[in-house]
């Protein structure tokens, strides 16, 4: 049994030490609730770190401390599918805080002295909206998660099985001979997610057309003119290009050669939505994941990205992070010698912004303004 508990607390820490760094890199408010959530499972003080140094809380503190633990992991995980899917509003916030604001005042009542209730009755509301929370958002990250194959989706599906188990956990935990099975398939989910949240966050899985190794003029290319910025698509030809875009989808079927590669930016979905070309649809937010993509894009032979989301961006992380995504991707595309086409609307943008802009890729005369490489 040491060695199950020894897995059961290293994949909780590897569940944190992941969610975290996602958090970090994509500065995504859902994960960041995801990381909080995980380190609250990996810092149970009194199963793993008072216990086997022989120390134990008062039963009746420890209970309580506990179902609260557990409950405020199940708002938080409700709470941060609500992020993966959209940005949402007060009224989806709403009913979450309020969850937690019922189930608090459930410990409280049904753990005062003068009552007798069963543990059944003590721990069922908040063992069920933390068994609501892994459902949840087990099913929202499967559904959206941008990898696919069978690794990263043990995730999402080791979660949506540790909901379930711990649904049960209100009568299970009653039966004696349950309790150690019980434990050693939470342990067994609980590894699952560890291997598939290693998979989905840290090396996402896309695979790229194959193409021989393009030329370009390297520098870059700025358009004022979304207009001509569409033309100048159709004069790619059959050159296999990098596009980040919000072009419609049939437009972009149309123009592009099918070795192209397009990442289309929408919070509708995620996931490989066409084959040729291959289209992957990535939520705005995920500006690192986006920019690691486009990297391995560039190392495997393309040479030309193509930009038209750039205020649609702005929108949905700010200036600040838009231009530092861009930055980085400009940076990422000379390195490898290639051509950086942007599209904005100058008037969409304020006159400080503007001057960040052109003091990085030149002034924009027209509806094509040359950069430097």
């Amino acid at each position: 049994m040491t060695l199950i508990y020894a897995l059961n607390l290293i994949s909780r820490w590897v569940l944190f030490g992941v969610a975290l760094h996602k958090a970090y890199r994509e500065r995504d408010r859902g994960w960041v609730y995801i990381a909080v959530s995980f380190f609250l499972a990996a810092m149970d003080p009194e199963r793993f770190l008072l216990a086997p140094l022989g120390f134990h809380l008062n039963p009746a503190v420890a209970f309580a401390l506990d179902m609260v633990n557990t409950l405020f992991q199940g708002v938080l995980m409700i709470i941060a599918a609500e992020y993966i899917k959209e940005e949402p509003g007060m009224a989806k916030m709403t009913f979450p805080l309020a969850i937690g604001v019922l189930g608090y005042f459930w410990i409280i009542v049904t753990n005062a002295g003068e009552l007798s209730l069963s543990f059944t009755a003590k721990t069922l509301l908040p063992v069920i909206v933390y068994a609501a929370g892994y459902l949840y958002l087990g099913i929202v990250i499967l559904r959206y998660s941008l990898t696919r194959g069978p690794v990263p989706k043990l995730f999402p599906v080791g979660m949506i099985l540790l909901g379930i188990l711990n649904a049960t956990y209100p009568y299970t935990a009653t039966l004696k001979w349950f309790l150690p099975w019980g434990f050693i398939l939470g342990t067994v989910f609980r590894v699952m997610m560890a291997i598939g949240a290693l998979g989905v966050v840290l090396w996402p899985k896309i695979q790229l057309p194959s193409i021989t190794k393009t030329v370009a003029e390297s520098g870059t290319v700025v358009y004022t003119d979304h207009k001509v910025a569409k033309d100048m698509l159709k004069s790619l030809g059959e050159e296999g290009i990098v596009a980040i875009t919000r072009s419609e989808l049939n437009f972009l079927k149309s123009v592009l050669s099918s070795n192209s590669m397009v990442f289309w930016i929408t919070r509708v979905q995620e996931g490989e939505i066409e084959k040729s070309p291959i289209v992957y649809a990535i939520s705005p937010t995920k500006l690192g994941i986006l920019l690691d993509l486009v990297s391995k894009a560039l190392s495997s032979g393309y040479r030309t990205v193509y930009l038209d989301a750039f205020e649609y961006l702005i929108l949905e992380n700010g200036f600040t992070s838009a231009l530092k995504f861009l930055l980085d991707l400009k940076d990422r595309v000379l390195i490898h010698g290639g051509k950086l086409i942007l599209t904005l609307d100058p008037n969409t943008l304020e006159e400080n912004q503007l001057k960040i802009l052109e003091r990085e890729f030149g002034e924009f005369k027209g509806p094509a303004s040359q950069g430097s490489a």
